[in-house]
């Protein structure tokens, strides 16, 4: 950091003995030893003289050293701020806002320099300014006849400190007064002027002077000087309503200036909006922040800029690299990120104002100014991170980049559909278009698998909003289908990166093997068992254990061996009692869904589960937690077991297993409106990780169902045995398909392929730079698991090809993980194959597509003022659009702070005092021998 001197002061301080005493002895002893020195040396002459003066200059300056003289010096530096600028270089920012009006383009290139701004008159925009701070007077007046209305309220009559509060006031109004006929004066003078403007402003300031004079005549008694000033803070509320009326008056007479200057067809003029409409949001905020921070120099402010989307980068682009945790191996390789120069599908403006408080903790930052569009899609809400920010004293600016207007686009935002189905079953796929600026255009929207068109239709785009197509086609091709629905660029789109959206479907071969048991076949599981058995791709065993109760031994719930449970791909688990689940068997079911990726299906009661585990391996299976804080204790009512309806959680709505409807505000109406649920586990509250999908309408708020996935498998809560009651009326509408949508989510992720080598990934869609799991079984001819097998998976990258060795995971009856990392943008296909004579023959083959996904960000493409402002306010500081970044800076530059630097030099101690009594003696001796004395 540079700091400028401001000034110098420089003292003498004496430590040691008062000077008033030392400063006449060594005056008084140098006398003495030149009189005693005089009979030695009178016969020298001049030679004689020098003797006697260097001998006392030494006795003088020993004395004075006894006072320990210290040189104290305070030098007073101006420190400059430092001033944090983020840059936004997200999807959004991609746009070219060539819809904007054309008065603002030309305000445009008048800040960028690329308009001579000479040509721009600038007489309604100085009227303005003056309105602006005639608003700002009339407020101040405002607030002095409140208070004096106040105190008068108080104190019961007149009095001096009344008339001091209507004296400020006065001279606030004078002041409204002479900025109202200055406006009014700017007004007259500038083209294209209305005949109302100008009268309209001196009408104001006629107003004012009224009430300045008014304000001096007020009465002395109580009760007449308070209607009197009623009648004047009226006043008061009538003339700022008409100055800011002439002040909206007058923004617009600046536009129609600007606009008729843009429309005027001058070679300069329309050269400028050329260029301006070839910049993006990127490149006009980087002209403009570059342009603003270089006229402000290294002395007057230190600029500190990054880019940011989802994270914290530096200026070329890269990726911060993260503090390593001190908890982490110290052999530990940090994670690798992606060079992020090309734009992101989301934002996330929270993380890297956290960031920046880790990265400048020590750093006395001022000011962070944010340069964005506003559009906040992902992570924590960035006011909480703001005020955080502003807790340290450091102040948050936003300036809004891009049209306050949504551009002309078209956007294929999602394509939803089932997530798995079997051969020859049908696969539904919806895409949600959001149409703006286009109206009474066609579009072609096509449906795509790899580079084959499925169907393509002609759409046409009648107001802007929302449009869903469904696509019907029959799952002809087992193993991960890869869809594409995309519309065709459009003349003037804002953005074509957004034309598209993906989906993956699993389609499986095998039959499904499903294990349902339960103590007896209650409402609830005969149901489910019942919808089981209607699939005909699926393989059904009932275990009802009651049953088996008085033949022998009680029975167990599970087979007693970890291959019996291996060979189901579903386990529905009801209200078994804990005597019947052992720990033994709870450890080899928690195997089953972590190690095997098996779904289990968790199904409450009201005898065991889940309160009978309240700990142990299935309590750790299971999305819920039955403990809850002391407080939220404290707010448990005494009908703990009572019913309720149930409500759509925000977190879960996204889930297919929930999405019965397919608008999305309908399915959010659907579920308060079913037969309530006479009874629910309680309590029950997601874990961390976990996924709340429907919860207690009540004010208990209680999970009744939950999701989450747990090692390779997944997990399925349903907090009541019930569910069979969103029957009524509708059959099959509602529970069928929750049921089917939710046994479809839960193998999704399950291991497909040979019977000898079953693979599968954690997930079938990734972003580009994103890494991707790969997990793999295999067995010999005997169905059992192999040890220390040679698994590879393989993927054939555009720009570079991966090979890697899955490891075996430890206690997992053989299953193998591998990561394949970074990958880039495309649709990709990873072969996973056993390198040994005995799996000769056997490979399998798993698709994923790694894109970017459409989120609200490639939706909204215009600017948040909404967001950018309660981000300032959060951060205690200011919203203002990007082309006022000049008068920012400015600002930010004059909040530099003076810093004083002292410095101490101990002249008593120091080498110098002395070298300069060493050299004085060395002096005289020199003197004396040239003399030839002894």
């Amino acid at each position: 950091m540079s700091d400028s001197t401001v000034g110098n002061a420089v003292n003498l301080v004496l430590t040691g003995y008062a000077w008033w005493l030392m400063i006449p002895a060594s005056a008084v002893l140098g006398v003495l030893i030149a009189r005693l020195y005089m009979k030695e040396t009178e016969g020298f002459g001049n030679g004689g003289m020098w003797l006697r003066m260097l001998r006392a200059a030494v006795v003088v300056i020993l004395v004075l050293l006894l006072s320990q003289p210290i040189i104290h010096r305070v030098t007073a530096l101006h420190e400059p701020p430092v001033v944090i600028v983020l840059r936004d270089q997200s999807t959004s920012m991609s746009v070219k806002d060539t819809h904007e009006p054309i008065e603002k383009k030309v305000r445009a290139a008048v800040v960028l320099g690329l308009l001579d701004g000479k040509l721009r008159d600038l007489n309604a925009e100085n009227a303005v300014t003056s309105l602006t701070s005639a608003l700002t007077a009339l407020e101040s007046a405002t607030g002095g006849v409140r208070q004096a209305m106040q105190q008068l309220q108080e104190s019961g009559e007149s009095s001096a400190g009344i008339q001091e509060r209507l004296t400020q006031a006065r001279k606030y109004l004078s002041t409204l007064a002479a900025e109202s006929r200055k406006a009014a004066d700017l007004l007259a003078a500038a083209p294209l002027v209305q005949p109302h403007q100008k009268p309209a402003a001196l009408k104001a300031a006629e107003m004012a002077a009224a009430l300045d004079k008014d304000l001096s005549e007020v009465p002395l008694k109580n009760a007449d000087a308070r209607k009197f000033l009623m009648d004047k803070s009226q006043s008061l509320k009538a003339l700022k309503q008409d100055l800011t009326r002439v002040t909206a008056d007058a923004r617009k007479l600046q536009d129609r200036v600007d606009r008729a200057l843009g429309e005027s067809g001058k070679q300069p003029v329309k050269t400028a909006i050329e260029a301006i409409d070839k910049m993006d949001r990127i490149t006009f905020t980087t002209a403009i922040l570059d342009k603003s921070t270089t006229e402000l120099g290294g002395e007057q402010a230190r600029i500190v800029s990054y880019n940011i989307d989802t994270d914290l980068r530096s200026p070329d682009g890269k990726f911060l690299e993260r503090e390593p945790d001190k908890n982490e191996s110290k052999d530990a390789k940090p994670e690798k990120r992606t060079d992020a120069r090309q734009t992101r599908a989301d934002t996330d403006l929270a993380t890297p104002l956290l960031r920046l408080l880790e990265k400048h903790a020590h750093d006395t930052v001022t000011s962070i100014v944010l340069c964005s569009d506003g559009r906040h899609t992902s992570g924590p809400a960035p006011e909480d991170a703001a005020r955080a920010i502003a807790a340290r004293g450091i102040t948050l600016h936003s300036l809004g980049v891009g049209s306050t207007e949504a551009p002309p686009d078209i956007c294929v935002a999602r394509l939803d559909g089932t997530l798995s189905v079997f051969l020859e079953e049908t696969i539904r796929l919806t895409a949600q278009i959001k149409c703006t600026g286009l109206k009474n255009q066609k579009c072609k929207l096509a449906l795509k698998s790899g580079d084959k068109t499925i169907q393509e239709r002609v759409l046409a785009i009648g107001s802007d909003g929302w449009l869903t197509e469904t696509f019907e086609l029959t799952a002809t091709k087992s193993g991960p289908n890869a869809f594409t629905a995309s519309i065709e660029p459009l003349p003037g789109e804002a953005l074509t990166t957004n034309n598209s959206a993906d989906a993956v479907v699993d389609v499986a071969n095998d039959r499904l093997k499903v294990l349902v048991v339960d103590e007896l076949p209650r409402w609830e599981t005969r149901y489910v068992a019942s919808l089981l058995r209607r699939e005909r791709k699926m393989e059904l065993k009932e275990r009802w254990l009651i049953s088996g109760d008085g033949m022998g031994p009680r029975p167990k719930a599970l087979p007693e061996e970890q291959k019996g449970l291996e060979e189901y791909d579903i386990i529905v688990l009801g209200d078994v009692m804990a005597e019947r689940l052992d720990d033994a068997a709870q450890k080899r079911l928690a195997r089953y869904v972590a190690d095997n990726g098996g779904f289990l299906v968790v199904i409450a009661g009201n005898k065991a589960m889940p309160r009978a585990y309240p700990s142990g391996p299935l309590a750790d299976l299971l999305p819920i937690k039955q403990q809850l804080t002391t407080g939220a204790a404290a707010m448990l009512t005494a009908d703990a077991t009572a019913g309720a309806r149930v409500k759509l959680d925000a977190d879960g709505s996204r889930s297919e297993i929930v999405r019965v409807l397919r608008d999305p505000a309908l399915n959010e109406q659907l579920w308060p409106a079913l037969p309530e649920l006479t009874w629910i586990a309680r309590p029950a509250f997601a874990k961390p990780g976990a996924t709340t999908l429907l919860y207690a309408d009540d004010a208990r708020k209680d999970a009744v169902v939950a999701v989450h996935s747990y090692g390779a498998g997944r997990v399925l809560y349903i907090g009541s045995d019930n569910t069979w009651r969103w029957r009524y009326k509708v059959g099959d509408r509602v529970h069928a398909v929750f049921w089917s949508q939710a046994m479809r989510w839960g193998t999704s992720n399950r291991l497909t392929g040979n019977p000898r080598l079953k693979v599968g990934l954690d997930r079938r869609q990734i972003r580009p730079g994103e890494n991707l799991e790969v997990i793999a079984r295999p067995r010999d001819r005997a169905g059992a698991a192999v040890a220390n097998a040679l698994v590879i998976a393989e993927l054939e990258d555009r720009t570079r090809q991966q090979h890697v060795q899955l490891q075996p995971v430890a206690d997992s009856g053989g299953l193998y993980r591998g990561v394949l990392q970074n990958i880039g943008a495309g649709v990709h296909s990873i072969k996973i194959k056993v390198q040994s004579p005995d799996f000769e023959g056997i490979e399998e083959t798993l698709q994923v597509i790694s894109r970017e996904v459409t989120g609200q960000e490639g939706v909204e493409l215009s600017r948040d003022t909404a967001r950018l402002a309660s981000l300032a306010q959060a951060g205690s500081g200011r919203s203002l659009d990007i082309l006022e970044a000049r008068q920012l800076f400015k600002e930010l530059a004059g909040q530099g702070k003076i810093r004083t630097v002292e410095s101490s030099y101990e002249l008593w101690s120091s080498y110098w005092a002395l070298l300069l009594v060493v050299a004085l003696l060395a002096a005289e001796w020199l003197l004396r021998k040239k003399m030839g004395m002894a």
